[in-house]
């Protein structure tokens, strides 16, 4: 298992495992729309994308983020924008990898806060999120209009 920074040549490889999540969560997805997304927190110097390969080098899961600063304040906060494990490789230790990757990369960007999303509809991440120190601290709500 191994975690690493993601480049242009795993896009398409990260595309899949998105579209597996899309597919999962009924999310829509658009390929390009997702490909040009990646890249550009690929190439952002305040974005990170971290892959996890497995044992037979193929990336089975990824996670990007973002460094900002929120509406209200100038501190630095980190923001995951999405991440996602294959089905199949759920529960061997990769997510909190992926995890650990990002909150280390944060702090040595200077992020004073790391944001993580749970979507509700799929495993609770509360539990794994806690383990890890992060506390609970907004929901969301969506309306389809």
């Amino acid at each position: 298992m191994k975690i690493r920074p993601a480049t242009e040549d795993d896009i398409l490889d990260i595309l899949i495992i998105g579209r597996q999540f899309a597919r999962e969560c009924k999310y829509p997805f658009d390929k390009d729309k997702t490909a040009q997304s990646i890249s550009q927190v690929i190439n952002n110097p305040d974005g990170i994308v971290f892959v996890w390969e497995d044992d037979s080098g193929d990336i089975v899961g990824a996670i990007l983020a973002l460094i900002i600063e929120p509406f209200l304040s100038r501190i630095k906060q980190a923001h995951e924008m999405a991440w996602f494990v294959e089905k199949e490789s759920r529960g061997k230790g990769g997510a909190i990898k992926l995890v650990k990757a990002l909150v280390d990369w944060a702090e040595a960007h200077g992020a004073e806060e790391l944001i993580m999303g749970d979507i509700h509809t799929l495993q609770d991440l509360g539990p794994l999120y806690s383990r890890l120190g992060f506390t609970l601290s907004e929901k969301l709500y969506t309306k389809e209009l």
